[in-house]
């Protein structure tokens, strides 16, 4: 539990603002580093999930792709540490694609789906409109 709590404290003393970068005027860079524990499940993780937003007609559109890592997960039996293993066959982490409109104030249209590289198989794909008040 204590180097559970340690490796936690040490990403989250390491994640700085530098983890959001715009790369260019309509292109960005945004990582999310989220340590938790499960109360029931009596578990810690450690997720890293970096998306890139692309927006090419200001901020109305945006195009988003993304993957939600493991990094350390305490259910493991063995090692523990699995932020590597994503480049193992049947560890590869899904691919999230996303695009998303603004109709109107609090008014959105969006679609998005995942690409499973494990199974070699595209997710189901959903569309819809967000209305936010």
């Amino acid at each position: 539990m204590v180097k559970s709590i340690l490796i936690a404290g040490v990403v989250l003393l390491t994640s700085t603002a530098a983890m959001a970068v715009d790369l260019t005027s309509n292109l960005s860079l945004n990582t999310e580093v989220k340590a938790f524990h499960k109360v029931d499940g009596e578990s810690n993780h450690i997720t890293v999930e970096p998306t890139f937003d692309w927006k090419p007609m200001g901020e109305a559109t945006t195009f988003s792709v993304g993957a939600l890592i493991t990094g350390y997960d305490s259910t493991l039996t063995g090692d523990n540490l699995v932020l590597f293993d994503v480049l193992d066959d049947g560890s590869h982490p899904d691919i999230k694609l996303e695009a998303t409109h603004v109709l109107r104030s609090g008014l959105e249209a969006y679609g998005k789906t995942s690409y499973d590289f494990n199974t070699d198989s595209r997710n189901e794909v959903e569309l819809g409109i967000s209305w936010n008040f």
